[in-house]
Parts: structure tokens; sequence; C-alpha cells
């Protein structure tokens, strides 16, 4: 390899030896390649209007350098690059380029090629130095040719002839009135119609279209009144005998209609079954069942006197059980009764049971062994004491029966007496 990298060197070395060799021979026109780098030198010390660069931008500060500076640089490079082939220096310039290019890909790239930027991104007045294509979305004019010119003038003369004009029509702007708007005024006096006088203005205002109100009403009662003063004249002028005075009628209007007025506010379609009232559905209750009201709503001495009610009822109905008891036990005497047999036992269940020594027979035995050898005679003699208590129990009833109306009597005349 690094034979092969040497006879690369010489052959580029021979080539740059013969190619300095065609230069260095003159041509018939001279050597052109001479006057035209003298040329470039010269065009890079002065600018296009044919003066010279002024780096510094004031020419008392101008020096030699900066006239000749570019040329001594050149003549340097030509100096430096004397040893080197055209190869090389064609690397180097291409080396210099990728450098530059490197350079401005990595350095800032200016507003205009970030893509959307906003005023705080951009410089003053940046945007009036910059071309910029703005995208839009309209229809592209005809071309102007001698047919579009032709049909554009028909359709003017046709509309003309037509009186086809669509132009917008301008529109007038609405006088605004700074001033403040008037108030209505409203009375203070007391208004002398009622409230239904008033709903009845309304609803014939709005419904009927009726204006209660007439401006010129005054107006037409005056004529009116002057014109029966004239009729009454000339009346009396052309008859011969006195005409009395025509009686002039008051109108009064008179409502024939309720004076208080229901409005019906069942549906149309309502079945007869939901048009009765509760009293058709249900039999009424009568005295203390009538009245609905809950125990919450009524006081201490309603509450004193339903509880003292219900004490009554309970204890008549106790009372009336055990006067139907005791009928039966006095048709059915004796062991058959179940009365009789409770009685016994409760009896017993008290111990109130007298002992059998202290029993005495009807024949005067104390032991009463006589008496009660069979059981035909003690049933009996049980039978006979029984049939005694009923008899008494009955008769204590009916004494307690006639004691407890006499108290009613008297409870009924206090309580009629505190009626109101």
């Amino acid at each position: 390899m690094e034979k092969f990298a040497e006879e690369e060197e010489k052959d580029e070395m021979g080539e740059d030896s013969e190619a300095e060799d065609d230069d260095s021979k003159p041509g018939p026109f001279g050597n052109v390649d001479d006057e035209s780098e003298d040329d470039d030198d010269e065009e890079g010390l002065f600018d296009k209007e044919g003066g010279p660069e002024i780096p510094g931008g004031k020419a008392k500060d101008l020096k030699f350098s900066d006239f000749f500076g570019a040329m001594e640089k050149k003549l340097e490079e030509e100096e430096e690059g004397e040893g080197q082939s055209t190869h090389q220096r064609h690397k180097e310039k291409i080396a210099e380029q990728i450098d530059e290019l490197e350079q401005e890909a990595l350095a800032e790239k200016p507003w205009i090629m970030k893509g959307e930027t906003g005023a705080a991104d951009r410089p003053e007045n940046s945007l009036l130095e910059a071309h910029l294509d703005v995208e839009r979305a309209f229809r592209a004019a005809p071309r102007l040719t001698e047919e579009t010119t032709a049909a554009l003038e028909d359709v003017i003369k046709k509309r003309i002839l037509e009186d086809a004009f669509d132009d917008v029509v301008p529109r007038t702007a609405p006088k605004v009135d700074g001033g403040r708007a008037e108030l209505p005024e409203v009375s203070t006096e007391k208004s002398k119609a009622g409230l239904g006088e008033l709903y009845e203005k309304e609803y014939l205002k709005q419904v009927m279209g009726v204006e209660d109100e007439d401006p010129n009403k005054a107006e037409k009662e005056e004529m009116a009144k002057i014109f029966k003063k004239l009729c009454y004249k000339l009346d009396s002028l052309s008859n011969f005998h006195f005409t009395p005075k025509p009686v002039i009628p008051d109108l009064q209007v008179k409502v024939n209609v309720p004076a208080i007025a229901l409005e019906e506010v069942l549906p149309a379609a309502v079945s007869a079954a939901d048009a009765l009232a509760p009293e058709e559905v249900h039999a009424k209750a009568k005295g203390r069942k009538g009245v609905l009201q809950a125990r919450e709503e009524m006081e201490q001495e309603e509450r004193k006197r339903a509880r003292a009610g219900k004490k009554a009822a309970r204890r008549k109905d106790r009372q009336r059980k055990e006067a139907d008891k005791r009928l039966v036990a006095k048709l059915n005497p004796g062991m058959g009764n179940p009365y009789e047999k409770e009685k016994i036992l409760e009896s017993l269940k008290s111990k109130n049971v007298v002992e059998g020594k202290n029993l005495q027979s009807s024949s005067g035995d104390p032991d009463g062994s006589s008496d009660f050898k069979t059981s035909a005679k003690f049933f009996a003699k049980l039978q006979e004491q029984t049939s005694k208590e009923f008899a008494n129990a009955a008769d204590s009833h009916k004494n307690r029966g006639e004691s407890m109306g006499n108290k009613r009597r008297k409870k009924g005349s206090k309580s009629a007496s505190l009626k109101l």
C-alpha cells in the first residue's frame, strides 16, 4: 500500500510540473490566465461601484493594509501552495467548503427558517425585509379574452332591460336617542274600579281587542248633549203647540248572573264513579266517629273525653256479658251449668271451703252422716243450695241495675247542664 501511495504522489507531481510548463509557455495573445488573475485581484480591492471597500467605515482610519491586504494574502496562499499538487489543493478547497457547511448547519438558523415565529422571536421590523409566500384559497380570475368580455356585456345589457338590479340595499343607521325615556304617569289616588273590573278590562283588551279607555270619550259625550239640545229646539219650532221635554233614560246595566261564578274544573271525559262525593261512596259516621281527628290534633280535654268514652264502652260490654252468663245460669241451674263450675273452682282456689265437721244436716245431726248416706241426697242438697244462691244473685243484680240507672240519670242531667 505504501508503494502504491508513493507512485500516485509521483504521478501527481509529474502532472503538476507539466501543467506549470504549459502555463509558462506564452501563447499568441500572451498569458491570458495571468491577466484574469490580475483582474480578480483588482476586483477584490474595489466594490461593484468602483470605490474601495471600507471595513472600518471611516476614511481617516484607512491604512495601507486595507487596500493591498487582500493581494498580499493571496500571494501568501500561492506561495504556500507552490509545493502542493492540484489534487491536494482541490481537497483542501473541498475541506474548507465542508467546514463552512458544517458551521452553517451547526450555527443558529435565522428566524425565517424556524417555521412559525412570533414577534418576540425575531428582530424589530424584520418582516418588512423578508419576501414571504402567503397561501390564499380563492378562485382564480378568468383570463380576459374577447369572448369573456362579450359575455359580460350581454349579461349587463340583459339586466338593464329586465330591471334586475340585485344590489345591496344600503341601511340607514338608527337614530340613537341619548335622552332619558319618559316614565308613565302614575296616579296617586285610589282607584274607584274594583279588581274584577280591572281583570275584565285587561281580558277585553288582550283577547277581544277592545279599547276600554277611548281618548275622545269626553268629546263624544259633549257632542251628544249638544245634539240633543239642538233636536229639542228644532222640535219646539216645528210644532204649533208646546211639547214636553223628552225623558232621557238613565242607563242601568243589570247583570243576570249569580254573585259568585264558579268555573268547571272537571275534565271533559270523567266517569260517574269518579265524580261521586266521599259521603256517597262511604256512609258518613255519626257522633264522635264522624270527626276525623288524630290524637295529636286533640286538646287535653278532648283526649280525656275520648278515653272516658272508651272505658265506659268496655265497662258496659263487660257488664252485658256478665248479665248474659247469669241469665243462662238461672235458666239452667245445677252442676251442668259451666258458670256454676267456674264459681265453685274460684271458691276452692280462694280457700273458702268449710271443714266437714262444722256442717250440720237438716235433721240436726252435727256429723251429717245420716243425711249424706246416698249420693242422691247429697246432690239434692247441693242443688238446693245452688238454687238459693242463684236467686240471691238475681235479686242483687236487679238492685244493682236500678242503682246504675239512677246514676246514669243523674250523670245525664249534669252533662246536659254542661252543654253549650
